[in-house]
């Protein structure tokens, strides 16, 4: 399966000290923090509640960081899913996917959106068509077509809202200007 071989190879190139999996409550403001390091809007009791969430809906990136005292993990990448109100269980959206700026450009970003697709994949009952979408920059869309996504200008799509949404989506910046939004998906069949 094309999918699996995609994981495969993103959990392969990581870096040595770099473990992706399912970020623990306690982690919250390791998550807020690359979050927020990404210049991505942060809603922290939307993440709190993803992070309590059973299973949790948070992913993270950690590495192993050695003190003189002791071995800590600190996040250095973090996604938050947002399960869509479809017919389908295996529907998710990428609400935010963050890696800290010295660890850029070494696959951790694409280790995560990996996780959270195959996290996906075991939520949806067998036979069922997997749906990821996400909603981004169009600076970002180079990373989102390297993950396997499409662009897409799909009427039934719906965003973590519920509401409909296009492909390309003018959105109010933070400033107050209008920045140009892309929506994607990532469609698996599992078998």
């Amino acid at each position: 399966m094309r999918d699996d071989s995609n994981a495969k190879r993103a959990f392969e190139a990581l870096p040595s000290d770099v473990t992706i999996r399912c970020a623990d409550p306690t982690e919250l403001l390791g998550v807020v923090r690359v979050l927020d390091g990404g210049a991505l809007e942060t809603d922290l009791e939307a993440i709190r509640r993803r992070l309590r969430a059973d299973p949790p809906l948070v992913f993270v990136a950690v590495a192993e960081a050695e003190s003189s005292e002791s071995s800590m993990e600190r996040v250095v990448g973090a996604l938050v899913l947002n399960p869509l109100q479809t017919s389908s269980p295996g529907d998710f959206e990428i609400e935010q996917v963050a890696v800290r700026r010295r660890r850029r450009g070494r696959g951790i970003g694409r280790a995560l959106v990996e996780a959270a697709c195959g996290f996906a994949r075991e939520q949806a009952p067998p036979d069922a068509t997997v749906t990821v979408t996400a909603s981004f920059d169009r600076t970002v869309r180079p990373f989102y077509e390297a993950c396997g996504f499409e662009i897409v200008d799909d009427p039934d799509l719906e965003s973590g809202d519920g509401s409909p949404d296009t492909a390309e989506e003018p959105l109010e910046s933070g400033d107050g200007s209008r920045t140009d939004r892309l929506r994607a998906r990532r469609r698996t069949d599992i078998r």
